[in-house]
């Protein structure tokens, strides 16, 4: 990688420190560092992973390697500000990039004056693709109904947000948990 990419990388991750912080400027900080990756990879890509020509590379592997890099940066940025299409982007970056991971494989042996340059796209591919398929398929496991033990000792299926919410306020303010259906009758 590149020290631009290592800077961008770590702006990213600092925005993601203060976004899971919830301190001001967060946001900001990730979408710019993140949306100046998207730009880095997906624009320039066949100036930046030809080293040290443009010769020393193939231009239509780096274009399809900095489409699919640019998009799975794109699907983190959305799905880390939970704004919709996240997953898509996600999806179609992580299967872009697995593509370009085979492709770097089997024509590093076509090619072995490249090996260098085939490396390099191969760590970029495996390291944010990696990231994309995690975010991707990591999300699924939280949203899994967990057994919740009842006071009784019976176990239970955890209700939907909204009425865990309602519990945990009933039990801060020592409501009696029964008493909750009425309280929700009376809102309706």
């Amino acid at each position: 990688m590149r020290t631009a990419e290592k800077i961008l990388f770590g702006i990213a991750l600092i925005g993601l420190l203060f976004k899971i912080q919830h301190w001001p400027f967060a946001s900001v900080v990730l979408i710019l560092s993140l949306s100046a990756l998207v730009i880095l990879y997906s624009q320039l890509a066949t100036r930046w992973f030809g080293d040290p020509t443009r010769q020393d590379q193939l231009i239509w592997f780096s274009r399809l390697s900095g489409i699919g890099l640019g998009i799975v940066v794109l699907g983190m940025l959305f799905t880390i500000q939970q704004w919709p299409n996240g997953k898509l982007f996600l999806l179609i970056g992580a299967m872009v990039c697995a593509v370009s991971a085979v492709l770097s494989l089997v024509l590093r042996k076509d090619r072995p004056e490249l090996a260098a340059y085939f490396r390099g796209i191969l760590w970029r591919v495996s390291i944010f693709g990696g990231l994309g398929a995690l975010l991707l398929y990591g999300q699924g496991l939280k949203n899994e109904a967990r057994p919740l033990e009842q006071e009784s000792g019976t176990v239970d299926v955890v209700q939907p947000p909204t009425e865990r919410a309602d519990r945990v306020v009933y039990f801060a303010l020592n409501i009696d948990i029964h008493d909750m259906d009425d309280v929700r009758k009376r809102r309706r």
